[in-house]
């Protein structure tokens, strides 16, 4: 499914059952040699390597990689970034925290 897709760096696979033939057989060869799979937290039949979860790769569940998030809300009358934002920003990708970015929209 991903093999040989170099730039891949994010997997998200939830699912429960991965016992069908060769449903997952190969399906990582080659992608990025680091990155983020998440997974099922009562998933516990994956394998590491190119038939399951990349090797290098760093496995958390669903709710580790939603807590692992920054949210930055601003809305957007917002005329100056917020004090500090940016040193957020750069210490949470440091730590290989995803940056979600909300922006309120006003009706003017």
């Amino acid at each position: 499914m991903f093999s040989g897709c170099t730039k891949l760096t994010h997997i998200e696979c939830l699912a429960t059952n991965i016992s069908a033939t060769a449903c997952v057989n190969n399906w990582v060869s080659g992608v990025a040699a680091s990155g983020i799979f998440i997974k099922d937290a009562n998933m516990s039949s994956w394998t590491t390597g190119t038939s399951g979860i990349p090797s290098g790769w760093t496995v958390l569940t669903k709710q580790e990689y939603e807590e692992r998030k920054l949210y930055i809300d601003i809305d957007d009358t917002d005329t100056t970034v917020p004090s500090g934002i940016y040193a957020s920003i750069t210490t949470a990708i440091a730590n290989d925290i995803s940056v979600v970015l909300r922006v309120t929209r006003t009706n003017n």
